[in-house]
């Protein structure tokens, strides 16, 4: 079923199937992503960390820079915040690799997609898809109306969190909203999946949500 109207979501929301609820001393403002392993938090005070999927044990921590957006691509942690820029580390180190340009994109939120990036532009409200090797940028669709806090590419589509509403959003390729899905959880800020199928939200109290989508 294709929902035309995303702005409105208590016409057609969707009840997710919760499989665990537990909690992090991980909070505030930030996005999340899966490195294989374990979570990701990214924190706008600049405090990045990880924590473990069962017990949301923190694993690892580092003072990087303040950042809402981060993701997980060959073996790096790729970080934004609404620079003109993207901040390249080693999550064993916490050591910065590169920056990577982003030219007039300036990504809030990013999202790793097989061998790029999906970026979330917060001045055109657009998603845009960046090659991290040639730095090649591509348009891919307007994204406009929500409070954006989360974004996460899922099995060929790609899933957004509203933050203004707790709702969490599946679009197609081409910006079709393919589902529209009750959030669990309050204040919610960020988005990821595991290799096996499960996505995670979590809340700005540190609460994580382990959910299926129907």
């Amino acid at each position: 079923m294709v929902f035309n109207n995303p702005l409105d979501p208590d016409a057609s929301r969707t009840n997710l199937t919760i499989r665990r609820v537990f909690s992090t001393l991980l909070s505030g403002p930030g996005d999340i992503c899966f490195d294989g392993e374990k979570i990701w938090k990214a924190g706008a005070g600049g405090s990045i960390g990880a924590f473990d999927t069962e017990s949301g044990t923190t694993i690892r921590s580092f003072v990087l820079t303040p950042v809402t957006g981060i993701a997980f691509l060959d073996r790096r942690l790729y970080l934004c915040d609404e620079e003109n820029q993207i901040h390249v580390f080693d999550p064993l180190s916490g050591v910065l690799i590169t920056r990577i340009s982003t030219s007039r994109i300036y990504p809030r939120l990013l999202a790793a997609r097989d061998n790029d990036l999906l970026l979330f532009d917060s001045r055109s409200e657009s998603i845009f898809s960046l090659n991290p090797e040639s730095g090649e940028i591509t348009r891919q669709f307007q994204l406009s109306g929500l409070a954006t806090g989360g974004m996460e590419f899922f099995e060929g589509s790609l899933l957004i969190a509203d933050a203004a509403s707790d709702t969490l959003y599946r679009f197609a390729p081409d910006g079709t909203v393919i589902d529209v899905f009750r959030s669990p959880l309050t204040g919610l800020t960020g988005v990821c999946k595991d290799d096996r199928g499960y996505v995670y939200l979590m809340g700005l109290d540190g609460q994580v949500a382990k959910v299926t989508l129907p």
